[in-house]
């Protein structure tokens, strides 16, 4: 799930050598695709944006809260956004005037409780279009019930358990990974170069690497990793799988923007301060 409710534009400073990743995107989050696709054409092309990241555009549980859309029954591409067609035309548009579409991706888990999603697809008691309770962590005697997330201490405990109540998938499974990547495989064809992966945090980096070495060496990779100190799971333990956001960059650089004579400061802003390396970090801001 997202740290942060994110309900403006959301500028990340991409921070890497490499040049086909480096610039500036913007988070348009909740916005329509056909919204979305006005923007990349009037105002993000105009000012130089390099790419725009949009909420998830898979099949989620009924509801008008942002948090709905972190609960997937399918990977069917329709949601509040907007349908597959609308998508489709948004991803074509924005790329024409040269604003790579980044995703927001979960695949760490389903949708939690039951009910019928956006689209009229049934799920509850851990059954899903494409998964059954069996590609879901759970408890040894009962395929319906699993631990939950409780202990950031404890590395098991974060990647094996359910976060929030939210099935957690089997992502070390030659089917589950199978599924997720021909989702992500499926954006890629229409278009999408670049993915932010929820909850990156709660899925072990080797079983996520399974994952992400399968999709082609052209698609951006951001993750979502929180790190405090002396907590088990660590944003460096996902380095080599792709760029990893900084939750502390703004933290760091707003007290030496808005207080009076600090900003010389910031000569050394960075890595040098206990920020990830620049080449590995996402920093974003609110704006």
């Amino acid at each position: 799930m997202m740290a942060l409710k994110f309900f403006g534009l959301i500028a990340a400073i991409l921070h890497v050598d490499a040049s086909r990743y480096a610039g500036v995107s913007v988070q348009l989050f909740e916005w329509s695709w056909s919204d979305v696709a006005v923007e990349c054409e009037t105002f993000l092309s105009v000012k130089g944006y390099r790419a725009v990241q949009v909420s998830p555009p898979t099949d989620h549980v009924q509801g008008t809260q942002w948090w709905t859309r972190y609960q997937p029954v399918s990977y069917k591409i329709i949601s509040r956004s907007g349908n597959e067609t609308q998508f489709d035309d948004m991803v074509q548009r924005c790329t024409k005037v040269g604003v790579q579409v980044i995703v927001d991706s979960v695949i760490n888990h389903m949708a939690a409780g039951s009910g019928k999603s956006i689209s009229g697809a049934s799920y509850g008691s851990r059954q899903y279009p494409s998964y059954s309770p069996n590609d879901f962590h759970h408890d040894s005697n009962n395929v319906y019930t699993n631990c939950q997330v409780s202990n950031y201490y404890d590395k098991h405990n974060v990647q094996y358990c359910d976060l929030s109540g939210l099935p957690d998938l089997i992502t070390s499974s030659s089917y589950v990974q199978g599924q997720i990547v021909g989702y992500l495989k499926g954006l890629y064809n229409k278009g999408v170069r670049g993915l932010r992966i929820d909850a990156a945090k709660h899925q072990d980096a080797s079983e996520l690497s399974g994952i992400l070495r399968a999709l082609p060496t052209d698609m951006y990779v951001g993750q979502e990793v929180i790190g405090a100190a002396g907590e088990a799971v660590q944003p460096s333990m996902y380095f080599g799988l792709g760029q990893v956001s900084e939750f502390y960059y703004a933290d760091y650089l707003d007290p030496n923007i808005i207080n009076e004579n600090k900003m010389i400061y910031l000569q050394t802003f960075g890595e040098a301060w206990g920020l990830m390396p620049d080449y590995n970090a996402v920093g974003f801001l609110d704006k």
